[in-house]
Formats: C-alpha cells, sequence, structure tokens
C-alpha cells in the first residue's frame, strides 16, 4: 500500500495548493473548492482503476479536518435507463493522506461517499474521527467505480480545518414526542470551534424511546411508549448532556381504516392508544363478523363497515372480502411402468389449505386408447397446508401406460378457500380453470431431462 500511495502521489499531475490554516476556521471559511468531473481524472490502474484529484494542505497546529461532498450525475446525459439502475454503490474514496515523517505517505483516513439509491444528487459530510497533529497532509478523492455513470458523475468538494473539535456543547434539556413519531435533537457546538466529532448518544429506556438513527452531533428518537427517559450524547473528551424525554399517547385511532382479507381469513382491529373498554360491530355479518376482541373473520364475498365505539366516538374500517385464489406449483415428474402410477409433484404457496381430490382424476393422453382414470392411495384426499410441498402417487387403472409422457397430461380436482376447481399438469407445465379461463402456475422442480418411467418426448 505504501508503494501504491507513493506512485500516486508521484504521478497525480493535477491542480493542488498547499495552503496554510490559522488557529480555527470555521465552515463558511473552507481551505479548498472544487469541482471535479471525469475530465480530472487519468487512467492510472494501481488504486480502484483511475488516478484522483488531491488538494495539498498543511495545519500549522492540531486540527480537526471535515469535508463536504456535492454528488451529482445529469439526468440528461445518464438517461432513465441508468438512472433506474443507480445501486448507492456510486461515487467516490476519498483520503486523508499524511505526507510527515521518514516512512513513505502514509493514509491516516479513508471513507466512501456514494449517492444515495436511484439519486441523482446528493450531499455527503466527512469528518475525520480525531484530530490530526500539526504537518503535511493530501485530501485525495478517486471515483470508485470505472463506468459510464462515473464518467457523467461530478462531485464539489469543500476541506474544511478547525484548530480542535469542541470542547462544550449544547443540547436541549427537555423534549416531547409522541408514541410512534419520531423527534430530532441537535448538539450545537459551543468554543473553541463549531465542530462535533464522534459525539455518541444513548438512551436510559429503549421501551420509552429509542435511537432509531444518529450521527456525530444529533440523534433521531423514535417514542415507543407513554413514559419518561433520558437521553444522553457524549463527546469524544468524555462531557456529558442529557435531554429528559417525556412520550406522549396521540389522540386515539383505529389500528386499519380499510382493510381487504381474503374469504375465510381473519384480521384483529384494535383502537390504539386508549385503555377505554371498546365495543365492536360490523354491517354486515354474511360478509364479515367480529367478536368482542375486535377479530374480523371474512364470511363471504363483498364488502361491509366495522365500526368501534370507544369513549364517546366511532371509528370506522371499511372491510373488502376477495375471493382466496390458489397459489401453488405442480409438475409431473414419473411414470412408475412396474407399479403403473403416476408422481406429481405438488407445493403449496397460498396461504389456505390444498386439497388434492381423488375422485375424477385421469391421465389425457394424444390417444384415446391411452386415456386411463387415476386416484390416489386408499381413494383418499391429500391436505396439502400452506407452505408445505408433497409428493403424491397417481394410480392407473387399467393396463399400463405405453404413450410417450411428453404427450400425457393429468387431470385433477383440488379444493381450495371453499372452493373446487379444476386443474391439469403435464412435464412442463400446471394451470388450473378460474371460471371461464385458465390460470398458469408454477411448476415445481421441472426438469424433463430427469424425468424417469417413459421417455420424454416434445
Amino acid at each position: 500500500m505504501k508503494k501504491i500511495i507513493s506512485i500516486l502521489l508521484s504521478i497525480i499531475a493535477i491542480i493542488s495548493a498547499v495552503l496554510p490554516v490559522s488557529t480555527v476556521a470555521y465552515a463558511k471559511d473552507p481551505i479548498k473548492t472544487k469541482t471535479i468531473s471525469y475530465s480530472d481524472f487519468k487512467t492510472h490502474n494501481d488504486l480502484v482503476g483511475k488516478d484522483g484529484f488531491r488538494y495539498n494542505f498543511t495545519l500549522e497546529n492540531e486540527g480537526a479536518v471535515y469535508a463536504e461532498f456535492d454528488l451529482s450525475i445529469n439526468e440528461k446525459f445518464v438517461g432513465n435507463s441508468y438512472a433506474n439502475k443507480l445501486d448507492g454503490k456510486n461515487g467516490i474514496k476519498f483520503y486523508i493522506i499524511s505526507n510527515d515523517g521518514e516512512d513513505a505517505p502514509q493514509i491516516v483516513e479513508t471513507a466512501d461517499i456514494f449517492l444515495g439509491k436511484n439519486k441523482l444528487t446528493e450531499s455527503r459530510l466527512f469528518c475525520v474521527k480525531k484530530a490530526l497533529p500539526a504537518g503535511k497532509y493530501t485530501a485525495f478523492a478517486v471515483p470508485n467505480r470505472n463506468n459510464y455513470i462515473a464518467q457523467m458523475m461530478k462531485c464539489k468538494m469543500r476541506l474544511y480545518t478547525n484548530s480542535g473539535f469542541a470542547e462544550q456543547a449544547k443540547l436541549p434539556e427537555t423534549a416531547a414526542v409522541k408514541v410512534d413519531a419520531v423527534k430530532k435533537l441537535s448538539l450545537t457546538a459551543l468554543a473553541p470551534a463549531d465542530t462535533i466529532c464522534a459525539a455518541s448518544w444513548t438512551t436510559s429506556d429503549k421501551t420509552v424511546a429509542k435511537i432509531v438513527t444518529k450521527d456525530k452531533n444529533f440523534a433521531e428518537i423514535a417514542g415507543v411508549k407513554a413514559g419518561e427517559c433520558v437521553i444522553t450524547a457524549k463527546l469524544k473528551n468524555g462531557t456529558q448532556y442529557e435531554c429528559a424525554v417525556t412520550v406522549t399517547n396521540p389522540a386515539p385511532k383505529i389500528s386499519e381504516k380499510t382493510l381487504e382479507i381474503e374469504n375465510a381469513s381473519a384480521k384483529t382491529l384494535k383502537i390504539l392508544y386508549t385503555t377505554k373498554k371498546v365495543t365492536w360491530e360490523t354491517s354486515d355479518k354474511k360478509i364479515a363478523t367480529v367478536n368482542a376482541k375486535g377479530k374480523a373473520t371474512a364470511k363471504g364475498v363483498g364488502e361491509c363497515k366495522i365500526t368501534a365505539k370507544c369513549g364517546g366516538k366511532k371509528y370506522t374500517c371499511n372491510v373488502k372480502v376477495v375471493k382466496a385464489l390458489p397459489d401453488f406449483a405442480a409438475t409431473l415428474v414419473e411414470y412408475n411402468k412396474k407399479d403403473n402410477y403416476f408422481v406429481v409433484k405438488f407445493k403449496n404457496y397460498g396461504t389456505k389449505p390444498l386439497t388434492v381430490v381423488s375422485k375424477g382424476a385421469a391421465c389425457m393422453a394424444d390417444k384415446d386408447s391411452q386415456t386411463r382414470h387415476l386416484y390416489l392411495k386408499g381413494n383418499k384426499n391429500v391436505v396439502i397446508k400452506p407452505g408445505k410441498a408433497k409428493t403424491l402417487k397417481l394410480f392407473v387403472k387399467g393396463k399400463k401406460v405405453t404413450s410417450k409422457i411428453g404427450k400425457i397430461g393429468i387431470m385433477y380436482y383440488f379444493r381450495y378457500g371453499g372452493e373446487k376447481y379444476l386443474a391439469g399438469v403435464w412435464c412442463e407445465d400446471s394451470s388450473y380453470k378460474n371460471g371461464k379461463k385458465w390460470k398458469d402456475t408454477y411448476t415445481w422442480e421441472c426438469d424433463m431431462y430427469r424425468i424417469r418411467g417413459l421417455e420424454y418426448e416434445a
């Protein structure tokens, strides 16, 4: 790595500046600002495929270093097809390199600065996690990818220094937040510098308020339940700041204002943020019923309203009950000549049990003479639970089949969600009849070249 950095620093042919730094430099007084485009980079394969752009600078005193980056890609040049493929990993690699000492240049800090997923513009802040000693440094940026998007990307970089991190800060003494809401708490830096770096955040009771996002100078807290807790911010120097947080319930509301459920399914409704007694009723028991605990059970396809009464107020949920459609896979995988039966593999991806019916099953061939009636073992129906798979044997009534398996299909009936359906399964296809239309399903472990018993023939 030392050799690579040494080579990079010796061959870079880009504008650089050596700027002295005053005792305290604030955010509005950057030591260097530059908009970098792809043309600023020269081909060099020793580091992530590209040479980079650099700023040389000097710290006359120990100081903090941070940088702001504005990344952008021109939509006009990228085009929609590329814009939709931005995966959150397009951006630059940023280094702080020390040029002091007897050894070759050393990397003291590195970071990835990325555009957000499917975003054409992004602003990012980077801060070294420790104060750097006085000396000579290089801020070094390279594209993290060598592709068309990288060629269209621009990066405005502003580099700042401070004489050190803030030794004092300010945090609100109190804060209020509602349950299920989010509030931002920010540290305000005081003298001697305006940069807070690597402050840590904790909560005294995460069952009351939890920290959902935290950064160097702020934290976002979410209310979990009514109560009180303390949020603490701790600076690098050990100084702690506390904020007393009170979490309260918002106004009561129903858990679902609209609800769509499959027939024969159930869903429990609640009135949130209250301890008062709740009574429930439905506008149509033929569509959905509701019990004293708010459990709504679908009884028939259609629409109705479920109403809750609590504290002198009414809360309504519009319920739509829809037909539960089958969701499964089936594949004909084998014909056993010796014992005269077909093997079909099933997997139920739906939310209801799928029942394969023994009665009415048949083997359909290209020649009528090969058509046979089939039955399941013991002539009993087989139930396949949601998420489960089963391999079924359908026995032939009568003589063995001699047709090629690629010219054979099995017709059968199944029940799902209180409905009965006609279905067909082949070596490479599976479908069922929904009303007057046939609907394709999935195939389960289908591999026509592994079918045994009869030779496959399309």
